[in-house]
């Protein structure tokens, strides 16, 4: 083994644990907004509800872009020490999006129904989020012996989940923000096609 090889070895787990808690940090930026609210600050609640959206909003949408990004990254690169991501990032989206869906039931001074589907953008993403579910319960190992076949069919929903990302987008005026989000979403499906990973297979192949 080479010096360069034993340093990358070593490097892995460091890398990989923080890679696994860097969606935490979600946690860091909203946390001085909670404890306001639990000391019972004046007008926390309302600023909570302000910012939850932008900051648990955004951070769930990167993790969920991350765990969608996983494969196809392996398929470039032959990777195969960050394949634990795909479902560490699929667990923080849920955990994200799922925090960001109570808060908005629970904050909205026009009560749970309107903070979580009171116009069509905020219903696609409380639809996202339900779809979710499934999703995060069988994210284990467990899951996949039970399952067999039907393991993968079911997580074929994070395509549907992608899109109402896409239409919560565009509803709550993210046009711009829409098309890059689904132009990042199509290249990264065309790389899980079976053609064009062994296409790429092979390209990898013929360089060794």
């Amino acid at each position: 083994m080479t010096t360069g090889t034993a340093r990358a070895d070593a490097l892995t787990p460091a890398a990989l644990l923080i890679a696994r808690l860097l969606p935490a940090a979600v946690v860091l930026l909203a946390a001085p907004l909670l404890l306001d609210v639990a000391l019972g600050a004046p007008g926390a609640p309302a600023e909570l509800h302000r910012r939850a959206p932008d900051v648990l909003g955004k951070a769930a949408l990167g993790t969920l872009l991350a765990s969608y990004a996983i494969t196809p990254i392996a398929t470039l690169s032959g990777w195969r020490w960050h394949i634990v991501l795909r479902r560490d990032y699929g667990l923080w989206t849920f955990a994200i999006a799922a925090t960001d869906l109570v808060l908005a039931a629970v904050l909205d001074e026009r009560g749970w129904q309107a903070g979580i589907a009171g116009s069509a953008g905020l219903a696609a993403g409380t639809m996202a989020t339900l779809l979710l579910i499934p999703l995060a319960l069988t994210s284990n190992r467990w899951s996949m012996r039970m399952l067999g076949r039907d393991w993968k069919r079911l997580h074929m929903l994070v395509l549907p989940v992608l899109l109402l990302v896409a239409v919560h987008l565009v509803f709550i005026g993210s046009d711009a923000f829409a098309i890059a989000f689904l132009s990042v979403v199509a290249v990264l499906w065309v790389l899980r096609l079976g053609a064009v990973t062994r296409w790429i297979g092979r390209v990898r192949a013929g360089r060794t």
